[in-house]
């Protein structure tokens, strides 16, 4: 048995969607940050992909996996729920 099987189906949406908004919190921390940034320097780099992030600054395509995920995750649940509103699940 795996570690998964020990998860139930509602535990599996909550931990995603919490996975999803602490990535919109990242997301919302990293362009703050490059914004402040920005206004005191004037530099546009500093919404460039390895200057982005502020959180992991040493794990920059980590960054870029994690938001796609959590944009998927959120593209994935705006559907599902929609879908179980129109078919009445």
């Amino acid at each position: 048995m795996t570690t998964v099987q020990f998860i139930y189906n509602e535990q599996r949406k909550f931990i995603l969607k919490f996975f999803a908004v602490l990535m919109m919190l990242m997301a919302l921390t990293d362009l703050t940050h490059a914004f402040l940034k920005y206004l005191v320097s004037g530099n546009q780099e500093t919404f460039y992909y390895i200057n982005l992030p502020y959180v992991l600054t040493n794990k920059v395509h980590y960054v870029a996996w994690y938001y796609s995920f959590a944009i998927f995750i959120s593209i994935y649940h705006l559907i599902s729920s929609k879908l179980n509103r129109t078919f009445g699940f």
